[in-house]
């Protein structure tokens, strides 16, 4: 028996288990069709704003298909944003590049063509905003641009058409990096730099980088504002792709020591790992260390950053950034106020920028920054919801899980409920349970063994496929053995799996003492299998539907008809909800000799009698091991019952 599982309640779990190599292929296909439908549910305009950034992360297991799709709506929904004038979410823009990267392996090209419409788009807003004069408005488009672009770079997608798109948003971009409004100028010169790319040897697209950016894209997503991210985990999380390289400070010197001289812009996604993880004293070394720490665009690029971090964080990192004699680094670096160091002058800070860079002939500031990477203030985890309501839409995720459920019910605390017991109080080896079976009314005593209860069979000269069974027994004979037997064997030998996907073995006695007026399947099934669990209802509920969908592969074992023959009058609510159980298609219905008054005899297609063990099986029985440890012991007592038949 393959190993029995829940279902995962985490968003994290259903990663976790999607990636599993070791699950079957039929939990495979229930993850698949529930992450399918998950994706169906956010792809809505009322939930793909609630439920962006979880969809996002489920785009890790997506196929090729249902991330084209997710990509689209999310960018639909930013587009939407753009045009409309409404203040763009973050989580939503930081969903979409979370998204592109987890496509890495397989970007499509209608994957492309998709984003070639966000920038067709982009392009069309920015035109507008500039047009109408509206500075912050461009400046917010060019900070969608340069978020969708640098992931675009992450990943290595090339292929957008040249003459179409790219050449006309480079032309745009160089335009707007000459604007007086140094936060205009330098998001448009960014994501200038980020879209012309960057060559092989100097790309940001290496697995260490990578992995390490998604990891701050769900640790800096999920964490309080409040508290600064544990870099170290973070960078454990990602190093798995690194190989010999073993910490940060060796990544940061290795490998972008003697890289970062040919960009700035890669420098400036360094720096921007390090801020955003609340990395004050690797972000010190790097700017001391970095090759590109004299580049005026690197420099304008590392003030813009920090000018959305507080200035008690900016006080020791403005110390470390070498002076240049650009008008623009200048300008950035009067900004920031980088020669004060009086506490005493924050809550003036704002004002005296404002002040001071008004007076300036050369640049303006219009407004203050906003860091569209950090969704932090803006989000919700609705990870639990989302995967429930999903759930709840996906009738295969639910029958894969519900018939799991029934299986931990019967074989849970060691498969206590198949046990056997002896008279000792000993368990009996199920392989040494014995319960032979003949066909009632057959003068030959034709034997029937269990594993063939459903095969053909011959019958007043037609061929049969029984498919409803009665099987008789004197008290103490084996009834409730060979119930359990069955179960036993349909879970760990797979016994009938190719008639039946589930069986429901239910002790009728459990009946006893129910009055109720409208009693159910769907009660029935909570009572008996689901009552502690803490899907109970959901589990009954589908398990009912499973019934009512393939009742043919769905096998009833009614065990104790007797018990309950006499407990209701006839035609009362529980009476024909007993009758309703007797009329299932595949049922095989245990009893003492005398309940036959519920049951229609003409409807039952194999009518069977347990009998005693054979000879033979009574010796195997008294020489096994498990039963008898003493050898010498054991033919003694077999000696006996030959002595004394």
């Amino acid at each position: 028996m393959t190993s029995i599982s829940s279902r995962p309640i985490e968003l994290s779990d259903f990663i976790d288990r999607w990636q599993d190599t070791s699950i079957g292929v039929a939990e495979k296909a229930a993850l698949q069709e529930w992450s399918t439908t998950a994706i169906d549910y956010c792809l809505t305009s009322d939930t793909i704003r609630k439920f962006a950034w979880e969809s996002a992360r489920l785009s890790q297991v997506l196929d090729t298909r249902g991330s084209t799709r997710l990509l689209r709506q999310l960018v639909n929904a930013i587009i939407e944003g753009t045009t409309d004038g409404t203040s763009l979410d973050p989580v939503l823009l930081q969903s979409l590049a979370y998204t592109i990267r987890q496509r890495e392996a397989g970007w499509s090209f209608d994957s492309t063509e998709v984003l070639a419409s966000l920038f067709t788009s982009l392009k069309a807003r920015l035109e507008q905003a500039d047009a109408q004069g509206g500075l912050e408005r461009k400046y917010e488009l060019l900070c969608v641009l340069s978020v969708v672009v640098d992931a675009m770079v992450d990943i290595g997608v090339s292929n957008i058409s040249h003459e179409q798109l790219y050449k006309p948003l480079i032309d745009l971009l160089d335009k707007f990096s000459k604007d007086k409004e140094l936060h205009v100028a330098q998001a448009a010169n960014y994501a200038a730099q980020a879209l012309r790319g960057i060559p092989d040897d100097d790309t940001i697209g290496k697995a260490s980088l990578r992995g390490l950016i998604r990891a701050v894209d769900i640790g800096t997503t999920l964490a309080s504002a409040a508290t600064s991210i544990d870099l170290a985990a973070l960078w454990e999380a990602a190093k798995s792709t690194l190989g010999a390289v073993a910490s940060l400070e060796d990544f940061i010197l290795d490998t972008f020591k003697t890289r970062t001289g040919k960009s700035w812009y890669t420098a400036l996604r360094m720096t921007s790992v390090l801020i955003r993880t609340k990395s004050w004293t690797e972000l010190e070394h790097f700017i001391r260390v970095a090759e590109s720490r004299n580049n005026p665009d690197f420099l304008c690029g590392l003030y813009a950053q920090l000018d959305r971090v507080s200035e008690t964080h900016q006080k020791g990192i403005l110390k470390c950034i070498p002076r240049s004699q650009d008008d623009r680094v200048q300008a950035w670096r009067n900004y920031l106020g980088s020669e004060s160091s009086e506490e005493s002058q924050h809550s003036q800070s704002d004002h005296r920028r404002f002040r001071n860079l008004k007076r300036s002939k050369t640049f303006q500031w219009s407004f203050k920054a906003c860091g569209w990477e950090d969704s932090r203030r803006n989000f919700t985890d609705h990870s639990n919801n989302f995967l429930y309501v999903a759930y709840q839409k996906c009738p295969a995720a639910k029958e894969y899980y519900t018939k799991n459920a029934l299986i931990q019910f019967y074989t849970e605390q060691d498969n206590k409920r198949l046990q056997i017991q002896r008279l000792s109080g000993d368990t009996l080896p199920m392989n040494h349970c014995y319960i032979n079976l003949t066909v009632l009314g057959d003068s030959s005593d034709d034997e029937v063994s269990f594993t063939d209860l459903f095969s053909p069979r011959e019958r007043n000269g037609k061929v049969i496929h029984p498919k409803r069974i009665f099987i008789e027994g004197q008290a103490g004979v084996g009834k409730t053995t060979l119930c359990k037997k069955m179960v036993h064997d349909f879970i760990y030998k797979n016994q009938w799996s190719a008639l039946f996907g589930c069986i429901l073995w239910l002790p009728l006695r459990h009946l006893k003492g129910k009055s109720a007026n409208a009693y159910s399947l769907g009660d029935l099934f909570y009572d008996e299998y689901f009552s502690q669990h803490f899907d109970g209802r959901l589990l009954a509920d589908t398990l009912f539907s499973l019934v009512q969908k393939e009742g043919a592969r769905v096998l009833f074992i009614l065990d104790g008809l007797d018990e309950v023959s006499q407990e209701w009058d006839i035609e009362t609510s529980m009476d024909r909800f007993l009758q309703t159980l007797l009329g299932q298609s595949r049922v095989i219905i245990s009893s003492r000799p005398y309940s036959m008054r519920q049951l229609n005899k003409d409807t039952l297609d194999l009518q069977l009698r347990t009998v005693g063990f054979s000879s033979e099986q009574i010796k195997k029985y008294v020489h096994a091991p498990e039963i008898q440890s003493d050898a010498e012991t054991a033919s003694r007592i077999w000696l006996f019952i030959q002595e004394h038949p």
